[in-house]
């Protein structure tokens, strides 16, 4: 189970960790991950595996509360930890290697290859990002022929690269995000930077969360989902050749003979990339086209039109959103390549309109959307969805005191933090009045109570190591229990409103509830 495996994975990598050297937020970030595998062994019916994570849990919070009280740990602690986990790789199926997100490669960083950049990666794999280094404009162009980025870090130290930078981002990166990064601050480096199309720019030397935080704006968390593509074709040799040869490449495919068959695959299948033909039964394919993008006004999926002579296409309306005209007879990787491409694009520009573009989380309305398709998943599984609302204490007082600024860097801080400790199919979003909404699938209200006091003590941690010990930022938490029928429409108004319970003493911890 790929579940269970990436919990054993987590933990195997954190109690590693944790056996070099004491330290208190992740002793506790680690038995919520332990209350995780409990919860997936208890789906899977490994009742052993489960009463084994249980166990592991009880012995780090035990731990955690001694350190607290008595300032150490026992002696005995470290062999204690390698003993459990010992147990729970027999209990469990063997740890593989911690292996790279799936979509590692859509972050690529050009840096000097002679620069030892060792600490800078280290920092961004701790925030979970882990780019592609590459050390020349070969070295991309060669990354570009398997599958291009979803944005490009560039460091910049002196004019040498302007030249290869350039003519990709004109041509091949004209739809990538540039990031650019160089020592001078001064107009003129500016300026440079916005006529090599710069999105984005800091200054060189920096700190990994910093660069980050910079690419999480840039290029959100996509859907973990198969690209979409819909096939419209007449010809149901052609549709099934079209269909099959996107499927070899991992794409979800579903075909339709016509204009009117196709409209309402788009309704139900929400695809991300258009194949059509230039004729249709009813017309010619641009008018089928142009129906959609007046359907999907605000998100345009981008089309790849077949016509008998893609050269000089018939294009009544230049803006109709064709991302590539291919000639028929179609060769198979020329419309896998089209495809592909035009989709994971369209993909990241969703991505991104929907993400904040202070935190890099998700913006109330794609939250509302995440929680709804969650809340039907838990609906079909006759199940409770546990959900935690988040807001730091005293915000508004550190604004006006200390600048807004200063605000703005504790709510990045809290954002990262939650970007590093949550699961991947974990969900947070910010609402309006900076409250922090998690939508926690599969997890139970002790796990969720546990992920609160890990992040609590976390938090805290945090403010030090970014400099906001001045701050002494908290947050206040609930957790909460949607139950199955309940919408996004229901929750949000209510999660906006949700009584917060008042935090005191030492900022090690944040105040829970759950209802």
């Amino acid at each position: 189970m790929p579940e269970i495996v990436e919990a054993l994975t987590a933990i195997d990598r954190d109690s590693t960790l944790l056996a070099r050297q004491w330290d208190t937020p992740l002793a506790a970030h680690l038995a919520y991950l332990a209350l995780n595998l409990k919860c997936q062994a208890e789906r899977t019916q490994a009742d052993e595996l489960a009463r084994g994570a249980q166990g592991f849990a009880r012995f780090l919070h035990d731990a955690v509360r001694q350190a607290r009280e008595q300032g150490e740990v026992p002696a005995a602690f470290v062999p204690a930890l390698r003993a459990r986990l010992a147990t729970l790789h027999e209990l469990g199926r063997p740890v593989p290697p911690p292996a790279l997100v799936a979509a590692s490669d859509r972050v690529v960083l050009w840096l000097p290859p002679e620069l030892d950049a060792s600490r800078l990666l280290r920092e961004l794999g701790r925030a979970g990002v882990h780019p592609l280094r590459v050390g020349s404009s070969a070295e991309l162009v060669s990354l570009l022929d398997t599958r291009p980025p979803a944005v490009l870090a560039v460091l910049r130290l002196d004019a040498g690269i302007d030249g290869a930078l350039t003519a990709l981002m004109q041509t091949r990166l004209a739809d990538v995000p540039l990031l650019l990064l160089a020592p001078e601050l001064d107009y003129a480096t500016r300026l440079n930077a916005v006529r090599l199309g710069a999105r984005a720019f800091l200054p060189w030397p920096l700190a990994g969360d910093e660069l980050a935080d910079a690419l999480a704006r840039l290029a959100p968390r996509l859907d973990p989902a198969p690209l979409r593509a819909l096939v419209v074709e007449a010809a149901p040799e052609l549709a099934d050749w079209y269909a099959g040869t996107l499927a070899q490449h991992g794409m979800d495919t579903r075909v339709a003979d016509s204009g009117s068959t196709g409209f309402e695959a788009l309704i139900r299948f929400s695809p991300d990339v258009l194949v059509v033909d230039q004729r249709l039964p009813e017309g010619p394919g641009l008018e089928f086209v142009h129906v959609v993008r007046q359907a999907r006004v605000d998100d345009p999926v981008p089309v790849v039109m077949l016509a008998a002579d893609a050269r000089h296409p018939v294009r009544p309306n230049p803006e109709a959103p064709v991302a590539a005209w291919l000639d028929k007879p179609v060769q198979a990787e020329a419309l896998a390549a089209a495809a592909l491409n035009a989709a994971r694009l369209h993909r990241v520009r969703r991505a991104r309109a929907a993400t904040d573009p202070l935190t890099g989380v998700l913006a109330e309305r794609a939250l509302a959307d995440r929680l709804d398709a969650e809340l039907a998943r838990a609906a079909r599984q006759h199940q409770p969805l546990t959900l935690a609302v988040l807001d730091i204490v005293g915000l508004g007082d550190i604004n006006r005191q200390q600048g807004y600024a200063v605000g703005d860097r504790v709510l990045l801080a809290l954002a990262r933090l939650l970007r590093e400790r949550l699961r991947r199919h974990d969900v947070v979003g910010r609402m309006a009045g900076d409250r922090f909404v998690l939508v926690l699938p599969d997890a139970g209200e002790e796990t969720a109570d546990a992920l609160l006091a890990s992040l609590a003590l976390a938090f805290a941690a945090r403010q030090s190591e970014d400099g906001l010990r001045a701050t002494a930022a908290r947050f206040t938490a609930a957790v909460c229990r949607a139950e199955p029928g309940d919408t996004a429409a229901v929750w949000l108004p209510r999660l906006r409103d949700w009584p917060l319970p008042a935090v005191d003493g030492p900022a090690d911890g944040a105040g829970q509830s759950a209802s």
